[in-house]
């Protein structure tokens, strides 16, 4: 049997920089208790939903929702190099805008990772039917061709919390991306060819707002 009452508590959690203990101590449980919640192990009191609504400054039904609800679906601008038409999505959230990544085809994160199935829109972007049972919201946006990055992503979840995407492209794909408000982070090895540095030339010419470069 799924779970019967699902949450915003870790999205609404990493949104404001809490930790579990912090939570906990606004709901007034132990933070092993805070913690078979946020994941769904376990159903809040009508006392502890009140008291966490109340901290977080909203109401309990838009903390939680009885999971056999009706799906919901969204709208979504989709982003990636291919023409979408329908099927597996994976959506994240940046500066407001909620974005939607086609997860067919081998640049795509898993199917795994799958927020819901999608359907194109006559106006442009997508439909998104949303599925009961999905991944915690991405907390970063990264977009890159290193190997590696997946390394990273999974020390990051395990370490910090951190939910990762990683969205598969080459350098100039994840310059372009970044500077159109895709990603949060660009990984990229390119070599301007006038001055034989890697990098910077090629920040300064594709990205139009300031950002940091390591």
């Amino acid at each position: 049997m799924g779970n019967v009452v699902s949450s915003l508590l870790r999205q609404e959690r990493k949104a404001r920089g809490m930790s579990q203990r912090v939570m906990a101590g606004l709901a007034g449980v132990s933070r092993q208790s805070y913690g078979a919640i946020e994941s769904g192990r376990s159903v809040p009191s009508t006392e502890v939903a009140l008291r966490l609504s109340r901290g977080l400054g909203l109401g309990v039904e838009e903390l939680f929702s009885l999971s056999d609800a009706p799906s919901e679906d969204v709208s979504v601008e989709m982003i990636g190099p291919t023409c979408f038409i329908s099927g597996p999505v994976r959506l994240f959230q940046i500066g407001g805008r909620l974005l939607g990544m086609s997860l067919q085809g081998s640049q795509a994160p898993t199917p795994q990772l799958a927020d819901g199935i999608g359907i194109a829109s006559p106006a442009g972007g997508a439909r998104v039917q949303l599925f009961k049972d999905r991944n915690p919201r991405p907390d970063l946006v990264a977009m890159g061709c290193d190997p590696a990055f997946e390394l990273v992503a999974r020390s990051l979840r395990r370490q910090a919390e951190v939910e990762v995407v990683w969205l598969r492209c080459g350098s100039k794909a994840a310059l372009e991306g970044l500077s159109q408000g895709y990603a949060h982070v660009a990984g990229v090895h390119l070599m301007d060819m006038q001055t034989g540095r890697y990098n910077e030339a090629w920040v300064r010419r594709l990205v139009p707002f300031p950002c940091t470069r390591v």
